[in-house]
């Protein structure tokens, strides 16, 4: 599987988005490494991933403060 990555030249708002995003991969990774199997590991990625488009925040925060965030 191939993944394009996207670069801005601007640093402007790009800057937050990195970091952003950089953050996103260090937990998914976190979340891996901690997780017993796969399946394990992904169901809990999954339900972050509802909490960050849900906007929930709170249950966000408390969720990676578990995971030593």
């Amino acid at each position: 599987m191939a993944y394009t990555c996207y670069v801005a030249s601007s640093t402007s708002g790009m800057d937050g988005y990195g970091r952003g995003f950089e953050d996103g991969l260090e937990a998914a990774l976190k979340v891996v490494r901690e997780s017993r199997e796969l399946r394990e590991a992904a169901m809990r990625i999954e339900y972050l991933l509802g909490l960050v488009k849900e906007r929930k925040f709170e249950a966000l925060e408390r969720e990676l403060g578990a995971f030593g965030f």
